[in-house]
């Protein structure tokens, strides 16, 4: 047996279903490509900085390098 919806009340919220589904799915990718645009013009949040003067770490990494 085959079900006939006369009343085209199945086909509406199909089609009501499916927009909401589609509008959903376009704010979505929207949302993910702007953060994608956004994350690309961010900078670091912590920038390396360059010390002139030995650490005494560094001046034992290159004493033990020398010797």
């Amino acid at each position: 047996m085959i079900f006939v919806d006369a009343t085209g009340r199945r086909r509406r919220l199909l089609g009501v279903a499916g927009f909401l589904v589609t509008l959903f799915a376009a704010l979505y990718m929207g949302v993910v490509g702007a953060g994608l645009v956004r994350a690309s013009d961010a900078s670091l949040a912590v920038r390396a900085t360059v010390s002139a003067a030995p650490t005494p770490s560094a001046s034992v990494s290159a004493s033990a390098a020398a010797g």
